[in-house]
């Protein structure tokens, strides 16, 4: 656990991390992964208390964040209390990894045309399953890790 912080670098801390993710979800155990990309959200100081407010159509989320559990390259552990009766949780604020993975598809199937199949007769029909051979590949390769 990180040793206690002041609300305002607790703060600085977060925006930076998320100034450093490309596609930002945030997520509490068990619940709805929220995008962060998608939706709007402000993380504010206000009576004494850090208040992180996530909303988009269907969710309005609002926690209490009270400190950084742990702390990884692309992923952040945060400690919040719910408002009212409640026992405390934690939140995880991460990179996505289906914006990770698809990029990683298109370079997969960038390398595949210039490189494997340049010059090569090919119908389209063959790329098509090509396409979803890979991206079966890049879904089983994800849930063995």
């Amino acid at each position: 656990m990180q040793p206690a912080t002041s609300l305002e670098e607790l703060k600085e801390r977060i925006d930076l991390f998320l100034l450093g993710l490309r596609h930002p979800i945030l997520t509490e155990p068990g619940r709805e992964v929220l995008d962060l990309s998608t939706s709007r959200y402000s993380l504010s100081t206000e009576y004494h208390k850090l208040l992180w407010h996530v909303w988009n159509e269907q969710i309005n989320f609002v926690r209490q964040i009270t400190g950084i559990q742990k702390e990884t390259a692309g992923r952040m552990e945060l400690r919040f209390q719910k408002f009212g009766k409640g026992p405390p949780g934690t939140l995880i604020l991460a990179e996505s990894r289906a914006a990770v993975e698809q990029v990683g598809l298109l370079i997969m199937e960038l390398h595949l045309q210039r490189c494997v199949l340049e010059g090569l007769p090919v119908e389209e029909a063959r790329l098509d399953a090509l396409r979803d051979s890979l991206k079966l590949w890049s879904r089983l390769s994800s849930r063995s890790r």
